[in-house]
């Protein structure tokens, strides 16, 4: 029976070709389409999903209560962590996290790359796979440095790295270091990014901000033991705040400043390692709202193309009214009649997925150099959400005409006497839905496209047009590659202004989105403030305008 009816739904798909292909091709796009929406938003929710407790890892993040609003901060200052460590018993592991820039010489070979600043228990509290060396002692001593596995190569080549001498420059430090590990490069999920790690104690500024509680410059991060609540471990920094920033918590209230729902006016949150990626910067408003939303459209998507294949199988149907009253006169049960529609169905839909998941593999292959089997992992949310959607398009789209078709009385089809009846309302519904649907998704990619252009096209506060940031990297101090490229370039009549700064302008260094936070008193009180080092000329270059006050000269 059921190669009886293969064979029919093959050969009615055969025959039918204009209305096999425009179903194959609608659904497999939307597929492809829905697919690609679907693996983009599943991926972005995976993020540091890898790390074996990571369920118990959070970033630190300090919050003022100040008069116009809550302030949110991720940095901290360099003393913080190691008193954080000394006095909460709750915390298994504490590490600061400092991105930069350095360079790498090893005999003649020369490369820039990126130069993480970290405590000893970075590796044990992030599941970064260590292929070479321990995760216990890799980082222990200062002069030790742990390398990525491509930049080791690209350093080393097939020589083996371990134990090997390297020297690094950076912000005007010069170091022999000895390498102590190699890592596996992080997965693409990972928001922690690096070429090279080292001890939080070789960075630049460190012997001059050991002891400072008013420079906030890196990241810390803590994983709490398995025992322990988050709870329990919030309510323990309560004290160690009002220990270490008594001083701006009695400003702040000096200044009117309301305590929070908790009663206090500062305070040190834990903010998940799964919701960093979304808010990194800390900002409000719900940080997953266009990943659901990525969802959202991709499920109407498949909404639109089920409807659209449900109208022309409908249309369809009706033309092989005869067909099906001679199957009934012949003896053919109404469930067989079902069965038969319901198979052709099936056979487009799985038709359908197969062509899908090529172009995805394709557009995978293209734009990320991956295959989509690779992207899935065969994860069971993945698979269990692809066998939801083929299982919910077969059956809306197979069982409603073939139930609609089985249904018709024998003797008026045999007579060609059939109408619609009131088959054409449900039709004419699924219509205005797909309709609206599809004005509802245009409509909002005009709207985001126009958005998008008034980001593009808003003034920025500085001149971001003909100026060129570069690097200088680190073999020589900023000062002196200033001077050395105003000599150089400074008489040329193409260029205006030659300036520097510490910081690519409106970033972090080189890229990343690290900044310097320096504190001073004013009056009664003590200001927090951005830093960026900068050079003469730098407003001009930069055409920043003055609000009072005089440029550097």
């Amino acid at each position: 029976m059921f190669k009886n009816h293969l064979k029919i739904a093959l050969r009615n798909l055969w025959k039918n070709k204009t209305f096999s292909l425009v179903n194959l091709l609608g659904l497999s796009v939307a597929f492809a389409s829905s697919l690609l929406l679907f693996l983009n938003a599943f991926f972005e929710l995976s993020y540091d999903s890898f790390h074996e407790n990571g369920d118990r890892i959070f970033r630190i993040v300090m919050k003022d209560n100040l008069p116009d609003g809550a302030s949110m901060g991720r940095n901290m200052p360099p003393p913080f962590a190691p008193a954080l460590k000394a006095e909460v018993p709750d915390i298994e592991y504490v590490t600061r996290h400092q991105e930069n820039r350095g360079t790498v010489a090893v005999q003649d070979k020369k490369i820039e790359e990126s130069l993480d600043f970290v405590d000893a228990d970075y590796l044990q509290m992030f599941s970064f796979q260590l292929l070479k060396g321990n995760p216990k002692t890799a980082l222990s001593d200062l002069s030790s440095v742990v390398l990525r596995e491509d930049v080791a190569k690209s350093i080393f080549g097939d020589q083996d790295p371990m134990n090997k001498p390297i020297r690094i420059f950076c912000g005007g430090i010069d170091k022999t270091f000895v390498v102590s590990g190699i890592l596996q490069k992080p997965p693409r999920n990972s928001q922690l990014r690096f070429d090279i790690l080292t001890r939080f104690e070789n960075n630049p500024t460190y012997q001059e901000s050991k002891d400072r509680w008013d420079y906030f410059n890196h990241s810390v991060f803590i994983e709490v033991k398995s025992n322990t609540t988050l709870e329990a471990v919030e309510r323990k920094l309560k004290p160690f705040t009002k220990k270490y920033y008594a001083e701006s918590i009695k400003q702040l209230q000096n200044e009117g400043v309301k305590p929070d729902e908790r009663g206090e006016v500062r305070s040190l949150r834990l903010q998940p390692l799964s919701d960093i990626h979304f808010n990194a910067m800390l900002r409000p408003g719900n940080p997953y709202l266009y990943v659901y939303m990525l969802f959202i459209i991709s499920g109407l998507i498949v909404v639109i193309a089920s409807v659209n294949f449900v109208n022309l199988s409908v249309a369809r149907s009706l033309t092989r009214a005869k067909e099906v009253g001679m199957r009934r006169v012949l003896g053919a049960m109404k469930w067989q009649i079902i069965g038969q529609f319901w198979g052709e169905a099936i056979l487009i839909c799985l038709a359908s997925f197969a062509v899908g998941l090529l172009l995805v593999n394709v557009i995978y292959e293209i734009a990320f150099k991956t295959r989509i089997l690779s992207e899935m992992h065969f994860n069971p949310w993945i698979l269990s959400a692809l066998l939801f959607v083929f299982l919910s398009v077969t059956i809306l789209a197979g069982a409603y005409p073939a139930w609609l078709i089985s249904r018709l009385e024998t003797i008026l089809v045999l007579k060609g006497k059939i109408t619609a009846g009131k088959s054409h309302f449900v039709r004419n519904g699924l219509i205005v839905l797909q309709f609206s649907i599809a004005i509802l998704l245009i409509i909002s990619t005009i709207v985001i496209s126009e958005q998008l252009r008034f980001f593009r096209n808003m003034p920025l506060g500085f001149n971001a047009q003909e100026v060129v940031s570069i690097p200088v990297g680190n073999v020589a101090s900023g000062s002196e590659m200033l001077t050395f490229l105003q000599n150089e370039l400074g008489n040329r009549p193409e260029i205006l202004s030659i300036s520097a700064a510490s910081y690519n302008f409106g970033r972090g260094e080189d890229g990343s989105v690290t900044k310097s936070v320096t504190s001073f008193k004013y009056k009664d009180g003590t200001v927090a403030a951005d830093n960026l080092t900068i050079g003469y000329d730098f407003l001009k270059t930069m055409d920043l305008k003055l609000v009072a006050g005089r440029d550097f000269s």
